[in-house]
């Protein structure tokens, strides 16, 4: 994606879920990407224009129902947007949530939801289910039980409910339904006909003006001896009680009779209460649960964790059964940051979350801490100070032989002269190279490296494809190495930022100063570094780098090239340094300061006395804002 001037290599997918129905929005984060938006003359940012020109939320798009007045919100457009795989597709191309298939009740605007191939199927139920006459299975618990749990009402009626006896301690309805005996002039509507309010003494009620004063008489409680009360059965739920094949709320049961509850398919026991006993005091142990809407699991990734929290409980396997009312709240994990564009919270809100909508990145260009000890030629770097870098290695004897840079978790980037035939540019087998990261030592097994390495194994690896070696003098000096598995993010191991933006290499250097390190030559006639080592070297302007350098030289300096080093200092970049990657520190976007990569070790000139690298003198790196190799990049990596 492209933020002030910097494009993220991120491929991801954002999910927005709003009521019932689901957004997914396809990111590729490469070139001019334009983020998907919705175009309306609406006012508000999320807001959806209907054909008459009403404006509703954006939440209502394409979820089942008609919200706009002449219906634009549910048409055959819905078609074009994606549904999560646990959602039903109406027939029109809406998402609506999936345990609302074959429930009885229209969701879909066209009832396509009750139509599908699979409600025709739905013929009978399992064990202890009622078939409702719309084909809705409900616990048999719930039939002729005063409430209508069939949304088409069918388990409430005298046809179904008039041979039912009810036991003691109950009241029967009059189209045969049974609920408790305290039902019976209470005030409040139990039986689904109301017969249990018919015929009952108004309660007085006493106002005396001007002082509006209302006295109401309460019921006595219920007060029972040797057993307790059977409860209400939750909606969408219900409970079996032991030892007992029929009963009814307000029925009373023995001591240490248990109650099993359960919920119906979408819904969740909250609090989690399977089992609730009748103790020898007369009470039950623990209050009743209830069965709440269950949302879609959701589950921590490689780069984000999320916990779940309800009231005062809160934690990470709440989110395995969130129910309505659950906020999820994500963070990223250790060695990610999030973008600008996470949202860190989400809710449970009618069996879907209102939102989801998740993003965290690599930290890239961090540095862990600051070099130490002055030596010849730079300074030795502490073991976590440039975790991007990388050693490459001859297979064959494990000799040192360049650096590369950490770009992604599969991907580092090097000189192709590296992996080739110097003279012709001819890439060498895959398997005549090793790579290792997260060391400080050069030697290849270096026990004091052991804790913070990783073991690699090498994929492909690719080079520019104008790289022609010594016949062009090291022009597109540019390779990639695709590794087996993706790295394990640690203290030690951690990519480069990389400012895919063409226009960033229209920003000057000027004689800012970049860093570079590497395990390379000490001086011109001494041996490879046994630690890394990081040099900071300025940037020098390409006239002045090319006026400078000696003649025989010059050939290699081509406008790929970007110049940067000293004269006369016997500080500069050297054999083994291959490869490696000069950053500047710069403002990276949204996460503000940052190490950017460049440039890549390519060419210097040799030194007439020693024949070795020239310390004296500028060295040549590989410019990546050059737009054809950043074309190379991305498409190598993608």
């Amino acid at each position: 994606m492209i933020r002030s001037g910097i494009v993220f290599i991120t491929f991801w997918t954002v999910l927005v879920s709003r009521s019932s129905s689901v957004y997914i929005y396809d990111k590729y984060t490469i070139g001019n990407l334009t983020r998907f938006k919705r175009q309306s003359g609406c006012t508000g940012s999320f807001e959806f224009q209907c054909r008459s020109g009403e404006c509703i939320s954006d939440d209502y798009y394409c979820d089942g129902k008609e919200n706009c007045r002449d219906g634009s919100d549910e048409t055959e457009d819905c078609k074009q947007i994606a549904c999560l795989p646990h959602f039903f597709r109406c027939e029109y191309g809406a998402c609506i949530n999936g345990d609302f298939e074959c429930d009885g009740k229209t969701d879909c605007k066209d009832n396509s939801d009750e139509t599908s191939p699979k409600c025709l199927k739905v013929s009978q139920c399992g064990p202890n289910k009622f078939r409702c006459n719309s084909g809705q299975c409900i616990s048999d618990y719930n039939r002729c039980d005063g409430k209508p749990d069939c949304y088409d009402k069918s388990d409430e009626t005298s046809e179904v409910c008039r041979e039912l006896n009810c036991p003691g301690f109950t009241f029967k309805c009059a189209y045969g339904a049974c609920v408790a005996f305290t039902s019976k002039c209470n005030g409040r509507r139990d039986c689904a006909d109301g017969s249990d309010e018919q015929g009952c003494k108004t309660v007085a009620t006493t106002v005396t003006i001007p002082k509006v004063t209302t006295t109401t008489t309460k019921k006595p409680p219920i007060i029972v001896k040797d057993g307790c009360v059977l409860p209400d059965v939750p909606s969408n739920g219900g409970y079996n009680v032991s030892g007992l094949s029929r009963f009814s709320v307000g029925d009373v049961v023995g001591h240490l009779t248990i109650l099993q509850y359960y919920c119906n398919s979408g819904y969740q026991l909250y609090p989690n209460r399977l089992y609730i006993v009748c103790m020898t005091n007369d009470r039950w142990d623990k209050e009743f649960p209830d069965c709440m809407r269950r949302c879609p699991s959701l589950a921590p990734t490689e780069s984000t964790e999320v916990v779940c929290s309800l009231g005062n409980d809160s934690s990470k396997k709440m989110c395995e059964n969130p129910i309505e009312g659950t906020i999820a709240t994500f963070n990223c994990r250790e060695f990610y940051e999030r973008t600008d564009y996470l949202i860190k919270t989400t809710k449970c809100q009618g069996g879907s979350w209102n939102s989801y909508s998740i993003e965290c990145t690599p930290a890239c260009g961090k540095r862990g801490g600051i070099g130490q000890t002055n030596v010849v030629g730079g300074n030795i770097a502490l073991k976590h100070d440039f975790p991007w870098h990388v050693g490459i290695y001859l297979s064959s004897d494990k000799t040192h032989i360049c650096g590369g840079s950490i770009i992604s978790s599969k991907f580092i980037v090097t000189a192709a002269h590296c992996l080739t035939n110097l003279e012709t540019g001819d890439l060498k087998p895959t398997s005549e190279f090793l790579v290792k990261v997260g060391k400080h030592y050069r030697e290849y097994d270096d026990p004091r490296d052991s804790k913070y390495t990783q073991n690699t194994i090498i994929k492909s690896i690719s080079k520019h494809r104008s790289y022609r070696g010594q016949t062009q003098n090291h022009q597109a000096d540019l390779a990639i190495i695709e590794l087996q598995e993706p790295l394990k993010w640690t203290k030690y191991v951690q990519p480069i930022c990389i400012n895919w933006d063409p226009k960033y290499g229209n920003n000057d250097l000027g004689s800012d100063s970049g860093l570079v390190v590497g395990w390379g030559f000490t001086a011109e006639t001494g041996a490879p570094a046994d630690e890394l080592k990081v040099l900071e070297v300025p940037h020098i302007n390409f006239e002045k780098c090319y006026a400078s350098v000696p003649d025989q030289f010059k050939p290699f300096v081509t406008p790929d090239k970007i110049c940067a080093g000293f004269q006369k200092n016997g500080q500069s970049v050297c054999n083994g340094d291959s490869g490696g990657g000069l950053v500047f520190k710069k403002q990276y976007g949204y996460f503000g300061l940052r190490y950017i990569l460049r440039g890549i070790v390519s060419v210097s000139p040799k030194s007439n006395v020693t024949n070795g690298c020239d310390s004296n003198s500028f060295a040549g790196y590989t410019d990546l804002t050059v737009e054809e190799y950043i074309r190379y990049i991305i498409i190598t990596i993608s």
